[in-house]
């Protein structure tokens, strides 16, 4: 697994960008966070995905620490089909002023699970998925960090589909352990580190 030295990720799917150059307005963090807001909205549970989800999605990015300033950045997200039936792509673009990294994933349906889908990094990393409710939610841990990943889709009346991208990451080493008195059993708990939100809207639809 390859990390560049100018960003805080995970293996898979970047849970803190910090591409260096990327602004941080307090203006822009308000702005996004009210639509993200308006995008509350119920998902169409007649959706199929992925195959209502193609298309090229584009949208601003933001992560959110418990300590230090938000760092923003662009997003992307291109799903279309490939010559293998059931297969997608799933390349993900983050880009900031100073860097751009393009991740060329692919998605494919697990035939014996129906709903399940492996999201293949191309580099011997394999991420399990799966679509509920309208949501691709998935769950992986990579060096004592633990990724919540979910990807949305949302009807947006005239203004389009939007699909709204969040990861939240916790620190396994940041655990604490309760219970376990009196037939309690015993609880591990971990705060949230960082907050990875990003609202993607499609910018085109390749040709069927």
């Amino acid at each position: 697994m390859r990390v560049a030295p100018s960003l805080c990720m995970s293996a898979a799917l970047a849970t803190c960008l910090a591409i260096a150059g990327c602004a941080t307005s307090a203006e822009h963090a308000d702005r996004t966070n009210q639509t993200l807001s308006n995008s509350a909205s119920s998902p169409l549970p007649a959706l199929t995905f992925p195959t209502d989800w193609i298309g090229r999605w584009l949208g601003d990015a933001r992560v959110t620490r418990a300590a230090g300033p938000a760092i923003e950045f662009k997003m992307g997200l291109n799903i279309e089909p490939t010559a293998t039936p059931g297969t997608y792509t799933w390349t993900i673009i983050y880009s900031g002023e100073a860097d751009t990294q393009i991740r060329p994933y692919t998605i494919a349906r697990m035939a014996d699970k129906p709903g399940t889908f492996v999201i293949d990094e191309q580099n011997s990393i394999l991420i399990d998925a799966i679509y509920l409710d309208g949501g691709l939610y998935s769950a992986f841990e990579i060096q004592g960090t633990t990724i919540n990943v979910v990807y949305r889709l949302h009807r947006r009346g005239p203004n389009g589909d939007e699909i709204v991208v969040e990861l939240v990451s916790t620190d396994e080493s940041n655990t604490r352990q309760s219970g376990g008195k009196d037939a309690v059993p015993r609880v591990k708990s971990s705060a949230p580190l960082t907050l990875q939100r990003a609202i993607l809207r499609r910018v085109s639809t390749p040709a069927r």
